[in-house]
């Protein structure tokens, strides 16, 4: 008897297909919904404005100076990308107390999104990556924290930005995220100076985290970086 021509055999569709696009489709839109809900909730706590501190007048008032014409002056106590942020943002004529607010929400959506790269990269688990992600959604303190007319959550943003960067370019040895991982930490120290020990942690991770690389040109990344 003639064999069957695999090519003429009728192939049954699996019922199951769908439903697992459906989820992985879903799975996929998560960070991007943890991010909006992260925008939408720190606009809905600071309906009223943001924050105010004691350090709010050096971020606010170099913006507001350099609306005035005044040129740009920040303090040498604080770290001067918040203000030189607000300055750029000023040219459309938006009063910075109003643009920190909006800026602090956009910021919480991009840790949000970028998180759940970190956690994956370094746990392996998808799953645990969102849940984690949504812990801090759904954290007061985190949420409190963007609403602050102050630098937390732009140093934040530089920080997770940085870490990211090391981690694919550890995965890809790409030159480009090697700089991009030196260029956003440096912009998180000088966001906030108190950001200073990730440089060192991201040069112990570039010594020791690379397991496939000899130990010499480990050391180079390492320095280069620093």
């Amino acid at each position: 008897m003639a064999g069957t021509n695999p090519s003429k055999q009728i192939r049954r569709p699996n019922p199951k297909q769908p439903s697992i696009r459906l989820i992985d489709r879903g799975v996929k839109l998560l960070p991007w919904l943890l991010s909006l809900a992260g925008i939408l909730l720190v606009l809905f706590n600071t309906r009223l404005g943001a924050y105010w501190g004691d350090d709010t007048y050096y971020y606010i008032y170099p913006a507001r100076a350099f609306m005035t014409g005044e040129g740009f002056h920040p303090s040498y106590i604080f770290g001067p990308v918040l203000p030189l942020l607000l300055c750029i943002l000023s040219i459309f004529k938006a009063d910075p107390l109003l643009s920190i607010r909006w800026l602090n929400a956009i910021l919480f959506g991009m840790n949000l999104f970028i998180l759940p790269y970190i956690l994956r990269r370094l746990t392996g688990s998808l799953p645990f990556a969102l849940a984690g992600t949504a812990l801090v959604l759904f954290s007061d303190v985190v949420v409190e924290m963007h609403g602050w007319a102050m630098s937390e959550a732009l140093a934040i943003t530089y920080l997770l930005g940085g870490i990211a960067a090391a981690l694919v370019f550890i995965d890809t040895q790409r030159l480009r995220y090697g700089i991009l991982a030196a260029l956003t930490a440096a912009l998180a120290v000088l966001t906030r100076f108190a950001m200073l020990p990730l440089i060192p942690a991201i040069c112990v991770t570039l010594l020791v985290y690379q397991p496939n690389r000899s130990a010499l040109l480990r050391l180079r990344d390492a320095i280069l970086f620093g």
